[in-house]
């Protein structure tokens, strides 16, 4: 989910898509990877080693897009089209999904 996330926002900014590398380490048997990704010239790691390769790369994916989002819409293009695109709703969404919470609600006003 946040690897598509991440390539959504950058096809929407226009950026270069996102490029993953990976470090693999441990024996054939019981291997465990490392992943960062490039994100508009800016790298973001997997915080720990997983057992698959697939899920270093959501691991890193979601670091970056948690990392653009900290930034606010006035700190970079990638955080302004991160507000208008609706991200937000859909990691907030996810994440009340994971911890059992229910679903947020969203009530829209619109002027007169």
């Amino acid at each position: 989910m946040y690897k598509n996330q991440l390539q959504e926002l950058a096809q929407r900014s226009c950026f270069n898509l996102p490029s993953y590398t990976c470090v693999r380490e441990g024996p054939d048997h019981a291997p465990r990877f490392k992943a960062v990704v490039n994100f508009n010239g800016e790298n973001f790691e997997s915080p720990q080693y997983c057992s698959t390769l697939r899920h270093a790369e959501h691991s890193a994916a979601e670091v970056a897009l948690a990392s653009l989002s900290s930034r606010g819409p006035s700190h970079s293009l990638a955080a302004r089209i991160l507000d208008e695109t609706g991200v937000y709703k859909n990691l907030l969404q996810e994440i009340a999904q994971r911890v059992g919470s229910p679903l947020p609600h969203y009530t829209t006003f619109r002027p007169d």
